[in-house]
């Protein structure tokens, strides 16, 4: 048995046969900025699909930013 759902957060749920917690069990990309996240109950394997929207970090800025950070942290130890 399984359903579908729009979700903005990864959270843990309840099976709605058995009352377990379903466990993140794949994700897989769905459309641009989405993921298809696939939850299944490890007691009764009844399985669930959610769709959720996905966070992206630009690599580039990530990495300028932590080089900044690794610099000023450098600098502040070396230069006194």
């Amino acid at each position: 048995m399984s359903s579908s759902q729009t979700t903005n957060s990864q959270k843990d749920s309840e099976c709605p046969g058995c009352g377990c917690i379903m466990w993140l069990y794949r994700t897989k990309p769905n459309r641009p900025w989405y993921d298809e996240r696939t939850f299944q109950c490890p007691r009764c394997l009844y399985v669930d699909d959610a769709v959720a929207k996905v966070a992206w970090v630009n690599p580039i800025t990530f990495c300028k930013s932590q080089l900044t950070d690794f610099k000023a942290r450098w600098l502040n130890n070396h230069v006194n």
